[in-house]
C-alpha cells in the first residue's frame, strides 16, 4: 500500500487527534474515549492512504527505561487492519524514527538516548529475528520480553552517552 507520512508532533493540532481518535476506535485499538484523547496528543508519524484517510499512526512520549538507566522515547505504532504489513510498518517506523532523532539533533530532546520499542504483534516477533535488527540505518537491539510476551529492543541514536553515574 502507498502511503504519505505526516510528521505531526510536537504538539498535533485538534483536527488530527480527532481523526486519530475516530482511527482507533472505528479499529478497535483503543475504545475507551479518554484514553484515545490523551493518547492522541502524543501523535508522531500519522500515515495517510490516497483518499486522504489514516491507515497507520505513530505515538512517542520520553519515558525514563529503567533496566537501561536511560531516558528514551518511548514509540508506539498502529497500523490499521486493511493496511497491516511489514510495508508500510517499516516505512512508518523509520519516519518516526527520523522524525524523534531530529528532536535530539536540534537539542530539543537533551539526554534522549534512542528509542525503545515494545513489540505485541507475534507475526513481526516471527519475522524479526536476529538479536540486533538493522534496517535503513536504525539498529535495534533485542533486550528481551516483557512480562506479556512482547519483544524488547532498543535503537540508541548516534552518540548516545551513559549518564554520568551517581555516586553512592
Amino acid at each position: 500500500m502507498k502511503a504519505a507520512f505526516v510528521t505531526v508532533w510536537p504538539g498535533p493540532d485538534a483536527e488530527i487527534q480527532a481523526e486519530a481518535v475516530a482511527f482507533w476506535q472505528a479499529e478497535g485499538a483503543i475504545s475507551d474515549a479518554a484514553q484515545a484523547r490523551e493518547r492522541a496528543r502524543e501523535l508522531l508519524v500519522v500515515a495517510r492512504d490516497e483518499s486522504g484517510g489514516i491507515v497507520a499512526v505513530s505515538t512517542a512520549q520520553r519515558r525514563r527505561i529503567e533496566s537501561l538507566g536511560l531516558d528514551c522515547f518511548y514509540l508506539r505504532m498502529f497500523v490499521g487492519r486493511a493496511a497491516r504489513s511489514l510495508e508500510l510498518a517499516g516505512p512508518l517506523l523509520h519516519a518516526a524514527y527520523q522524525a524523534l532523532y531530529a528532536q535530539v539533533r536540534e537539542g530539543r530532546a537533551p539526554g534522549v538516548a534512542g528509542v525503545f520499542l515494545e513489540i505485541e504483534n507475534r507475526k513481526f516477533q516471527k519475522v524479526i529475528r536476529e538479536a540486533v535488527w538493522t534496517w535503513r540505518g536504525m539498529s535495534f537491539v533485542y533486550l528481551g520480553r516483557s512480562p506479556r510476551g512482547s519483544h524488547l529492543r532498543v535503537c540508541y541514536f548516534p552518540g548516545a552517552r551513559l549518564p554520568d553515574e551517581v555516586p553512592g
